[in-house]
Order: structure tokens, then C-alpha cells, then sequence
């Protein structure tokens, strides 16, 4: 049965983006408003510098349906060839709790990857990350403009 995706598990009792916590709502597992409230909160703004008068708000779903049809492709092959071409940073992250991303995959396909510094990234060290309170969080790697987290 080629071309069946196995993203969700039907109606989960639990969150597919943090495994940890209930699905308090059909779809996303967050009630209706809660993106656009974390998006436009102030400590997300001023955190990433968003500018006062820009304001966030979900996107026309027509593009999103349009793309469906290659939901579950891979293009990572074509990572390596824009690595080499500019120093675009590059960050490739997954949760160790998300049911739908899968952060072992990901680290496989980039360590895979050919590209200029490919050798370099692949022996780069796990660096600890912490936030903004000296809390672990977790680890990541780097080199050049590829960040894995």
C-alpha cells in the first residue's frame, strides 16, 4: 500500500506534537486561538524581535491543500546543494516528544547529506543548549550554516 502516510493515528488520545500531554481538541490538539495567541504574545514577539505593528495570523489554507499531494516526499537531497551555494543558516529541529516529526530520522538524513562540509558536520560535537533561566534543554550540533537541534 504505497503513498499511505501514517502521520496521525486517527483521532489520538494523547498531543502528536508533545506525546506528553492530552489532545484537548480535534485537529491541531490546541484550542482554536491558542497559535495565534503564542504568536502574537508579547514574550514570543519580543524574543524573536517581531516589530510592534506586524501581526500574525493564520495563512490561506488553498496553498496548504495545493501541497498535500506530496505531503510525505523527501526533499533533503536538495539541502546539500543550497549548503554549498550560501551561508543561508539552517536549522533542522525535532522534539524527542513529537509523534509526527521524527528527530532520529532527521539526524540520520543529515548527517547522510553530501555537501561541502559534510565531514565536518558529521564529526561536529553535541553541544548542551540551555534557556534563557541556565535550564538543560537539550542538545545540538553545528557547522557552518547547518544546525541540528
Amino acid at each position: 500500500m504505497a503513498g499511505i502516510s501514517l502521520a496521525t493515528p486517527g483521532y489520538p488520545a494523547f498531543n502528536v506534537y508533545d506525546i506528553r500531554e492530552p489532545c484537548v481538541e480535534f485537529g491541531t490538539c490546541y484550542p482554536k486561538n491558542h497559535l495565534n495567541e503564542v504568536m502574537n504574545s508579547h514574550e514570543y514577539r519580543n524574543g524573536f524581535k517581531v516589530a510592534e505593528e506586524v501581526k500574525w495570523e493564520t495563512c490561506n489554507i488553498m496553498p496548504h491543500l495545493a501541497l498535500l499531494h506530496d505531503f510525505d516526499a523527501m526533499y533533503s537531497w536538495k539541502l546539500g546543494s543550497l549548503l554549498d551555494r550560501s551561508f543561508i543558516p539552517i536549522l533542522v529541529m525535532n522534539g524527542d516528544k513529537d509523534y509526527i516529526t521524527n528527530w532520529r530520522g532527521a539526524l540520520k538524513w543529515t548527517n547522510a547529506m553530501r555537501w561541502n562540509m559534510d565531514l565536518l558536520y558529521r564529526n561536529a560535537p553535541y553541544l548542551p543548549f540551555f534557556d534563557e533561566d541556565k535550564k538543560y534543554v537539550g542538545n545540538f550540533k553545528t557547522w557552518g550554516p547547518l544546525t541540528f537541534a
